[in-house]
């Protein structure tokens, strides 16, 4: 019982740190806020969205698997994030630090109502 409010708690901790670093890496592309290092912005790419993705298709059973798995599905958006801007006409516009924080809290969203159950 005490295991799982503990579980929860943290799942929540985590949601809200990922939100504010979101916030943090979409605040790049303001003019006033551009001056935060990309030692800050890198990690983020880096495993933020593909933890999420790693999430939904339950790629996660190892620790080992869990990082794999999660630097290769951000390795993947980050790139199908950059092939599309390339591809589709005018999308030159919106930046890859708008477009993969907002999917990540999108991604973070649809983990949080349709993880499984764990137990009542």
């Amino acid at each position: 019982m005490e295991i799982a409010g503990i579980r929860v708690a943290l799942e929540q901790l985590r949601n809200a740190v990922v939100v504010v670093y979101s916030i943090i890496v979409m605040a790049t592309i303001v003019p006033g806020f551009a001056t935060v290092s990309n030692l800050l912005i890198l990690p983020y790419f880096l495993f933020v969205p593909g933890y999420f993705v790693a999430l939904i298709l339950r790629n996660t059973n190892t620790l080992l698997e869990t990082v794999f798995y999660t630097i290769a599905w951000s390795m993947a958006v980050l790139l199908s994030a950059y092939s599309l801007q390339t591809i589709i006409p005018g999308s030159q516009n919106l930046p890859i630090k708008l477009v993969v924080p907002a999917l990540t809290i999108f991604l973070l969203v649809y983990v949080h109502f349709h993880r499984p159950s764990r137990g009542a």
